[in-house]
């Protein structure tokens, strides 16, 4: 439903990569190539997105940096961050440098 009402009031809405929850997202690190998987995910998000009827320029990608990503794998999206330009979206967030950091 989020999607359809995204489109139904033509707003910015920001589409994430994610697995589980806050408490299993760490357990789920495993992708065969991280960017790829990712970007396959926010591709079809956008897809979504756009066939609930959003503009494409509403549709903003976050691919999730730290969310069910190791250290090195968020490091990783972020050198790529052009591939997720690819994903039929208009922007796309770079992440948030704190969760890079660790305890």
């Amino acid at each position: 439903r989020m999607l359809t009402t995204a489109a139904k009031l033509a707003v910015p809405t920001c589409l994430m990569h994610y697995r589980g929850n806050p408490d299993t997202m760490m357990e789920l690190t495993q992708y065969g190539n991280v960017v790829e998987d990712v970007a396959q995910h926010l591709t079809e998000l956008a897809r979504k997105g756009a066939a609930s009827g959003m503009f494409p320029w509403n549709i903003i990608l976050d691919p999730g940096i730290g969310f069910a990503k190791t250290a090195p794998q968020s490091i990783a999206c972020l050198r790529e961050t052009r591939r997720f330009a690819e994903c039929n979206a208009s922007q796309v967030t770079r992440g948030r440098h704190a969760l890079l950091l660790g305890p």
